[in-house]
């Protein structure tokens, strides 16, 4: 019966381990390709480890700069996204984001929003929402342990450190609420040229605005092969499956 356990455990690492070579062994081959120009070889390379299930920040720009290379702007927008949503504080990805949206005939201007304002959505913004809540358990385990330490006097009790304490945790949790509410809703990208927009998840519906490679739209109902979007300005309609990279 060991036996045979150990004959799976071997199977089961060599199998993990393999696998890990062959991811190796692609990316290895996609960033080869793109120092050699090879940007569809590239795209193929690094599409092929995403299709196993397995991704990362690095990946989805080193995508991104391969589909810019080629001209394809919105496969290119929607990699970044994907980068940032991963890792927000991805500089690189962020400057290339803003780079590329230049080129998107649809894009809207928005106003500049105040400052308070902005300092508030950067810091929303800096971490994804599993960082969030790993910050509010922090500082509520610290706490605890303050407080402990406190109840049996091995540290001296302090009301002011304690308060500090419960506002970190207090504005953590709003922090982490704000997060896991945006991260409900879905956004896609365009990934056609020209995307007509129907009244109707059908291709016989009427055409009720047209928009363009690169727009990043609000995704409200998902169908088998039609999905309804919604624009900044509140414009709704339906696409097909296939104009549309949902943003993972």
């Amino acid at each position: 019966m060991n036996g045979i356990k150990l004959i799976l455990v071997i199977i089961f690492h060599t199998v993990i381990y393999g696998s890990q070579i062959d991811l190796d062994r692609y990316y290895t081959k996609a960033l080869d390709a793109y120092k050699n120009g090879d940007f569809d070889l590239s795209i193929k390379e690094f599409e092929s480890i995403l299709l196993s299930n397995n991704e990362s920040a690095q990946l989805y720009y080193n995508l991104g700069n391969s589909y810019y290379r080629k001209g394809q702007i919105g496969a290119s927008i929607w990699s970044y996204e994907n980068c940032l949503k991963i890792n927000p504080g991805h500089v690189d990805a962020k400057y290339n984001l803003e780079l590329v949206r230049l080129r998107i005939k649809d894009r809207v201007e928005l106003p500049k929003a105040p400052i308070y304002l902005d300092w508030y959505l950067t810091i929303t913004k800096y971490f994804i929402t599993k960082i969030w809540i790993l910050i509010s358990v922090i500082i509520l385990f610290i706490y605890s342990l303050f407080y402990i330490f406190s109840k049996f006097k091995v540290i001296e009790k302090s009301n002011n450190l304690g308060l500090v304490f419960i506002s970190l945790f207090l504005v953590s949790i709003w922090f982490t609420s704000h997060s896991l509410w945006f991260e409900k809703d879905n956004f896609g990208i365009i990934d056609n040229a020209i995307v007509h927009v129907k009244s109707e998840p059908n291709k016989l519906s009427k055409n009720l605005f047209k928009v363009h490679e690169g727009l990043k739209v609000s995704v409200k109902e998902i169908l088998v092969d039609w999905h309804k979007i919604e624009l900044l300005d509140g414009k709704t309609g339906w696409i097909e499956k296939q104009s549309i990279r949902l943003i993972d």
